[in-house]
């Protein structure tokens, strides 16, 4: 498949259009999108103000988290692990997992 396309994706969850999404420059637009903007503005403010910091930060942690354990989860799960991109994502989302359980357990314990 050459090019990205959003509709597919959704549909199909597959790694070939994650990987089309990156190599075609296509994420820029979803990053340009007026509701991302939004969100991300909003998030930068609550952290911004010194009362709301800690929500704000919170929020925007678990936010990215979601986002990329979410959408890296489905792309695994529609996709023949076999492959090298998905052996790579699936090793990389698991290293991810345990390093914070590692920080948080270990190095943050009190």
């Amino acid at each position: 498949m050459e090019g990205f396309d959003l509709k597919y994706f959704v549909g199909t969850f597959n790694f070939d259009q994650l990987m089309a999404l990156f190599t075609s420059g296509e994420y820029q637009v979803i990053f340009h999108n007026r509701i991302v903007i939004g969100v991300g503005v909003l998030l930068l403010a609550l952290i911004a103000y010194p009362k709301s910091r800690d929500l704000g930060t919170t929020a925007l942690v678990y936010t990215l988290v979601g986002i990329i354990y979410g959408v890296g989860g489905v792309v695994l799960k529609n996709s023949a692990i076999t492959d090298i991109g998905p052996f790579l994502l699936l090793i990389t989302l698991a290293l991810g997992a345990i390093g914070y359980v590692i920080f948080k357990k270990l190095l943050l314990a009190r």
